[in-house]
């Protein structure tokens, strides 16, 4: 009873701050407005490296609260094919599937996902690095913190986290500190329901990029420069970071942007999707992943401004530990479904090639035919020997991968012959440096938004540091990009602040329930 009330007041007092904090937010946000109404920016012009969320978002930000003209902006985009929509819905399609998830063992059975399966020592580790300062877990791994062959990897909870989010062992230790705190309420209903969760709030508080964000750029006048790759950045001597000139390089050739005394760089540092390479149904993914554009600017940045931008090697030198490789399989007849468990998420949890697979919804995909479904998935570790299929996922064809996969759902031969001849296509999307992110640092190896002594220079995206805040979500880009905008013009509007759920009585108090389970 005592915990009850005071799980309720927290909630009351939760419920009053966020009221009080609301009408703050109004009032500022009514001062800008009016500081805005009367700039004016002239042609001043804004410069952004790379055209993923960061980027465009950071325009749309720019463009909606700095009251900055759209036609001032160029986006300097170095890939071709591949575009913003793609990835917003492939993020739509995951999020949509994380919130139940259920989990199928090497018997081809569901898992009882009601107790998390850790013990003492389990939760006292897990207590101890959510209380414990971040300055002593530089470097470590999830791995060398719970041991290589500790229990707390064949918990109910780790299979969960590992479907839900991608994380694998060798994640770094901080980065899975920051999200057991930013993510202790959804963490607390894992495999247990489907309520919606604070972090989709605080996408919404964050304003998430929708997919119309393209049109709305383009209809405000933003330039897209599609297939032109910057290669190389050029500062003003001295102790100030000052852009001055963009080298870049497209299909006519060489060539460079100068930057004027009153105009910004914004650059996104790294990209998880870099080299992202594509297979078919009778095709594996290319073994040449060609260069990472992001790695190389960063490299070179990052070594004309020594210990202001970062060190970028951690996070894309270990392959065999950054990559995931998903799939997407279309099938004919809705009688595959049956197959499927009925839940949003699936993990086959003792894969080698670590599968996860879900069914998106019908309205998600406005490409299918009334008599078509598609199953999308990833293996978190497409470098390993499949079980039935006994090559690394990332040399098999589409139809290998459907096979394995149906194996791993221990269907009898009979049934994966039928369902192996309603597959119409399969692409299979090898990214190396999908958990690049999340690899284990230095306490500067990544670099600031704002660098120490920039003038006109600001770096956004999944590689940059921002406290606390857990990497590898998207909308820690959108935070980013939002902050850069905010500082970049000098605009005081707030910024929804990172989810501390760790500190919430009631949050605290559903978690401890759940992990004593």
């Amino acid at each position: 009873m005592i915990a009850a009330g005071a799980a309720a007041g927290a909630i009351a007092g939760r419920k009053i701050a966020k009221k009080l904090r609301q009408d703050e937010e109004k009032k500022i946000n009514a001062i800008e407005d009016a500081v805005v109404a009367q700039r004016d920016y002239g042609d001043r012009r804004v410069y952004f490296v790379g055209g993923g969320i960061a980027s465009l978002s950071c325009a749309a930000f720019l463009i909606r609260d700095c009251g900055f003209p759209g036609e001032n902006i160029t986006v300097l985009e170095g890939r071709s094919g591949r575009k913003i929509k793609d990835e917003i819905l492939s993020f739509k399609l995951f999020r949509n599937a994380a919130k139940r998830v259920s989990l199928i063992d090497r018997d081809g059975k569901l898992e009882n996902t009601e107790r998390t399966g850790l013990d003492s020592c389990d939760r006292i580790k897990l207590l101890r690095l959510s209380l414990s300062k971040e300055a002593g877990l530089y470097g470590m791994t999830v791995e060398d913190y719970f041991g290589k062959d500790g229990h707390f990897f064949n918990t109910t909870i780790w299979s969960l986290m590992q479907a839900c989010y991608g994380i694998k062992e060798c994640c770094s230790l901080v980065e899975f500190r920051r999200f057991i705190r930013q993510r202790t309420e959804e963490i607390s209903v894992m495999g247990r329901s489907s309520v919606k969760t604070s972090a989709e709030e605080h996408l919404c508080e964050n304003d998430f990029v929708s997919e119309d964000i393209e049109k709305y750029l383009e209809d405000k006048g933003v330039t897209v420069k599609n297939g032109c790759e910057v290669t190389d950045i050029d500062f003003a001597e001295g102790d100030a970071v000052t852009a001055k000139c963009l080298k870049i390089k497209t299909v006519e050739g060489e060539g460079e942007i100068r930057l004027r005394d009153e105009d910004i760089c914004i650059v996104t540092v790294g990209c998880v999707t870099d080299c992202t390479a594509l297979g078919d149904t009778d095709t594996p993914v290319g073994a040449d992943l060609g260069h990472s554009m992001s790695f190389e600017l960063w490299k070179r940045i990052a070594d004309k401004l020594p210990g202001r931008f970062g060190n970028p090697e951690p996070f894309f030198e270990r392959i065999s530990d950054t990559s995931v490789e998903g799939f997407t399989a279309r099938l004919k007849g809705d009688s595959a479904l049956k197959e499927i468990i009925n839940t949003d998420l699936v993990m086959l949890k003792d894969s080698n090639w670590g599968l996860v697979s879900f069914v998106p919804d019908k309205d998600l995909r406005k490409d299918l035919s009334e008599d078509e479904i598609v199953i999308s998935g990833y293996g978190l570790y497409p470098e390993q020997i499949g079980d039935y299929v006994k090559k690394p996922m990332k040399e098999c064809t589409g139809r290998e991968i459907i096979f394995e996969y149906l194996h791993q759902l221990k269907l009898d031969e009979e049934r994966i012959s039928e369902l192996m001849d309603a597959v119409t296509d399969v692409i299979p999307e090898y990214i190396p440096y999908a958990c690049g992110a999340r690899e284990p640092r230095r306490a500067d190896d990544r670099p600031l938004i704002i660098p120490a002594g920039s003038e006109n220079f600001a770096a956004i995206g999944q590689f940059v540091e921002m406290p606390e805040d857990a990497t590898a979500f998207e909308e820690y880009s959108v935070r980013s990009a939002r902050t850069a905008a905010y500082k970049v013009m000098n605009i005081q509007r707030p910024i929804a602040p990172v989810t501390k759920n760790s500190g919430r009585a009631g949050t605290l108090l559903r978690a401890l329930f759940r992990f004593m389970r």
